[in-house]
Parts: C-alpha cells; structure tokens; sequence
C-alpha cells in the first residue's frame, strides 16, 4: 500500500466514511507496515490538511488524554507495537488518530457508519432483530400500587397526602408538595432489564437509573438524614444540603454524601460494586471499612467487605451508560456480555466456559442487538442468536 492509499484511507476514517472493505484494509496495513511509515503519512497529513478541524491538535488532546490512560494491554504486547506507542506520544495529533484506531476501531466503530444487520450470522438464519432498551419504568407506591411509566400519560399520576407525583414530557418523575407532609410515605422506582429512567427526589436530588435497578426513598425527607436505598446501577446528582447528609444504602455498602454528583455501580451478578465520584466528596462504608473519595477516585468493595481505591478511574465511562453508550475500557468479555443482557432483556447460554478477553471500545446504546453481536464479533466471539436467547460457544 503507498503512502497516498494510506492517508486516503486514513482520512475517510477519521470522517467516518470508509466502507468495510476499506476499513480491512487500513486495519491490515497497521499490523503489517512500519511505524515509521505511518509517522510521515500522519505528519503530512497534519501538515496539509489545517483547514479541517479533525486535524487540529487541539481538538484531540482529551482523545489523546482518554485513550493513553485506557489503552489495552495488547498493544504493548509487542516491540512494533510499543514502538507505535513511543511514536504516538511524539506525533501529538496523530498519534491520537493512530491509536485510536489501533486501541478501538479494531473491535468497535459506530455502527450507523459501517454495520447493517444481516438475516444470516455464523451460518444460522435470524428471525427477528432485538431492540434496544429506551425509558421504561414502574413505580411502586406504598399500598403496593403500581404505575407503569413508559405506558402513561404525562401529568399528575398520583397524589399521597399533599405530595403530588408528576411525570414529565422527558420521560422524568418529579415529587412537588407544599408544606410538610403528615404522612410519609415510601415508594420504589423499578427499571426492568431493557429500562432506564429518571426521577428528583423530594429534595431536588436527581437520580439516574440504570437497566435491571431499583431506588427505594420516602416521599419527604423529614428526618435529620436523607436516606435512600439502591439495587443495580444508578447515576446521583444530590441536593446540597450541610445540616441534612444524604445516604445511599445497599447490599453490604452505605454512602454518604453532603452535595455531589457520583456513579454506583452494585448489581447483585457483578462480583464487586463500584462507586465512581465525579464532584465533591463521599465517604463509602462497609463492615469493616470506610473511605473518603476524591474526584477522580473510585471506591471499589468486594464480596468479603474490602475496599479499595483506584486514585486514577474513569469518571466519565462510569456514566458513559448515561450519556448512551457503552464505554469498554480493558473490561472483561463476561461484563460487555451481562451488560447486554440488561440493557437488551436477553438470555444467554454458554456451551463453553466464557472467553478471557478484554474488550476496549465504545459502542452506541441505540443500535440494536445484531449491529452489537456484529461489532463483537469482530473480536473472534462466536454465537448463535435465538430469539431473545444468545447461546455463546
């Protein structure tokens, strides 16, 4: 390949318009040819193209930042590819181009760009596509009523006392009341795999949750504390409130919070919960410890009680599911899949035992389960999709 292909095919990557052919084809050339060759087609390209805003150093300086801290530990796997890695921190710019297509687009790439969904994968015909989740529901009131929120209209949905329960056009559940209430009352907000929604608590407290979770709060926080109990996955964004702290309970862990925006990561098939702070400070608590996080940290408690931190996380791929994405930085191949599970209500069935790889790379939450399953296997994973069962062998 000459160095004209190779900055033609480089260029329509960057602006999404390679076809799949070509994206093979740039994906074989940087296995195949030497780092010293991409350095001076980058370069050129750089220095030839300032009016497209793609390449200016710049605008990839947070994509540099990103991925230098996420890269897969294959890259350095061997010499030619730490060589690649010595040259990417020279060529600022395109070293991020370089990397990022080396570290990411070999597994992943926006499917609305390259992938269509095909009636035939693996040689197995394919009935039916499966959808993505969207904003699905229920609320549980205290007498045990329920309300199912995806299917409702907008406007009051309920009134307990004087505490009035609205849904919102955006798909959001508010809590509005005058006064105190004499009453409190407890409700629970129920995400179904395939589910997300939204809802401020009494307090003005916004909460996030994830598919497959659940929140338990009162409808008033008259008490000294504010205290709420989470099952799964959810995304805080708490009141600020110094005379009344905010707790999260759930499972072995308890968090305590003043007014912070933070990520809670403990669904009951994961082997650890995470909590992931963004703004201010939270102390989390277990048994037999406590921490204080920083911004930036992440506190991560096992199955025995023990807590550790991790000073350097990734904030912004904690609530990456938020934004709509699912943001895969060297995770294990078992977590992409369960996070399948719950964001697109399937089964799966292993013939094997589950592979041991590491995925890194970002996937849009809004394509359906083929496009996915197409992009993964990319990777080398092999299945077999029946209806809303995916057998993995």
């Amino acid at each position: 390949m000459d160095k004209e292909r190779m900055q033609y095919l480089l260029g329509q990557y960057l602006h999404n318009g390679l076809s799949r052919d070509e994206r093979i084809a740039l994906f074989e050339a940087l296995e195949q040819r030497d780092a010293a060759e991409w350095e001076q087609a980058l370069q050129e390209m750089m220095e030839n193209g300032p009016g497209d805003p793609l390449y200016r150093e710049d605008a990839w300086e947070h994509v540099i930042q990103a991925i230098l801290k996420t890269t897969p530990r294959n890259i350095h796997s061997t010499g030619k590819k730490r060589g690649r890695l010595v040259l990417l921190r020279r060529v600022a710019a395109a070293a991020a181009v370089l990397l990022l297509v080396l570290s990411a687009g070999i597994w992943f790439w926006r499917g609305h760009h390259a992938l269509t969904p095909t009636p035939v994968i693996g040689g197995n015909t394919l009935s039916a596509d499966v959808q993505p989740g969207g904003n699905r529901a229920i609320l549980t009131l205290s007498d045990g009523a329920e309300i199912i929120l995806d299917s409702a209209h907008s406007g009051l949905l309920a009134q307990q006392g004087n505490v009035k329960i609205m849904k919102g056009n955006n798909a959001q559940l508010t809590y509005q009341y005058n006064g105190i209430p004499a009453n409190v009352s407890y409700n629970t907000l129920s995400t179904p795999r395939g589910g997300r929604y939204e809802v401020v608590l009494p307090d003005g407290t916004r909460v996030w949750l994830n598919a497959a979770s659940s929140l338990r709060y009162p409808t008033a926080f008259t008490g000294n504390q504010r205290v709420v109990e989470l099952s799964g996955e959810g995304y805080f964004e708490v009141s600020e409130n110094p005379g009344k702290p905010f707790l999260v309970k759930g499972g072995n862990f308890e968090i305590t919070v003043l007014g912070t925006h933070f990520n809670v990561m403990a669904y009951i098939d994961e082997e650890e919960a995470r909590t992931t702070l963004l703004e201010g400070a939270v102390k989390v608590g277990a048994a037999s410890a406590a921490v204080l996080l920083k911004p930036g940290q992440q506190g991560v408690l096992n199955a025995d009680g023990k807590i550790t931190v991790i000073d350097e996380a990734d904030p912004e791929a904690a609530i990456a599911w938020k934004n709509g994405f699912f943001q895969l930085n060297n995770v294990e191949m078992s977590v992409v899949l369960r996070q399948l599970v719950r964001w697109y209500d399937i089964d799966i069935v292993y013939t094997k035992n589950i592979p041991d790889w590491h995925m890194t790379g970002k996937i849009e939450m809004n394509l359906t389960l083929l496009q996915v399953l197409q992009v993964l296997e990319q990777s080398g994973l092999k299945y077999r999709l029946e209806g809303r069962k995916l057998i993995v062998m």
